[in-house]
């Protein structure tokens, strides 16, 4: 979904909020793996660069960010 919003010139906001209140962070029951967590990292920064902040786009960093910091 993030590759997709960077990609193309429409606006993807709403898709994007209704995509991560379903699947964000309540749902992910298993830390991802390490490369799923820095990709995360990586497009929302990009996103946020690129398009601006987005309060679900921080949610979303900052919960990659924990996790990827997060030694089990």
């Amino acid at each position: 979904m993030l590759q997709a919003w960077l990609g193309s010139d429409e606006d993807y906001s709403l898709e994007l909020g209704n995509w991560i209140d379903q699947h964000g962070r309540a749902y992910w029951f298993v830390k991802p793996e390490t490369q799923l967590l820095v990709d995360i990292i990586n497009l929302t920064t990009e996103a946020q660069d690129k398009l601006g902040k987005n309060d679900n786009l921080m949610a979303l960093h900052d919960m990659a960010e924990k996790l990827n910091n997060w030694k089990i």
